[in-house]
């Protein structure tokens, strides 16, 4: 859930914040609190990747960073209570 999702080719001195900065930074429907980096087949959570300066968050040859995408009840529920209010609106009409 990036703006230019790729392969990038990084030094060692680069950290999550920097890749993602250079894949365009986080979309709209991102969870920015869901960031892993996939090392070695092992899923590591990068907790507060915009301000951490920890070893989590320095990237290794072969990484995969993954930004998770926000879940579609997040993204929807204002939509989706509008047509609910609609539909037991109408109901409450039809069989009155």
């Amino acid at each position: 859930a990036v703006s230019r999702p790729n392969v990038y080719y990084v030094d060692l001195t680069t950290t999550v914040r920097d890749l993602i900065a250079r894949a365009g930074g986080v979309t709209e429907v991102a969870n920015a609190n869901d960031v892993i980096v996939i090392r070695d087949g092992a899923r590591i959570p990068v907790r507060d990747w915009q301000r951490d300066q920890s070893q989590t968050s320095d990237l290794r040859s072969g990484d995969q960073v993954v930004v998770g995408r926000k879940s579609w009840l997040s993204m929807n529920l204002l939509p989706a209570l509008s047509v609910m209010t609609g539909v037991v609106s109408l109901a409450v009409v039809l069989f009155r």
